[in-house]
């Protein structure tokens, strides 16, 4: 009987030490659970800080394109002035 009574202690122990390793590990479990959320939460703000730069970008590259174009217009416009005054000077010297 006495050995009886050590084994059955020894069950005991051990389900007292799975009982407090299955706290453990829920306490552990929660801990991950609300970390979790934190992050997918940060992910979701990144996500939109992403979005929202990629739309800048995409304005600011934009409004370079155009305000290169306005300077490519105005040296072409420079250049086309040029071409035509030179043939109003062919013009000229061909009815003289």
């Amino acid at each position: 009987m006495s050995e009886l009574k050590v084994q059955l202690e020894s069950i005991k122990n051990k389900i007292q030490m799975m009982d407090d390793r299955y706290d453990l590990l829920l306490k552990e479990k929660s801990t991950l659970v609300e970390r979790n959320e934190k992050l997918l939460e940060e992910n979701k703000k990144s996500a939109s800080v992403i979005t929202e730069l990629g739309e800048s970008f995409k304005t600011v590259k934009l409004a370079k394109e155009f305000s290169h174009s306005k300077e490519d217009a105005t040296i072409v416009k420079n250049k086309i002035n040029e071409f035509i005054h030179e043939i109003d000077k062919c013009i000229a010297l061909l009815n003289n």
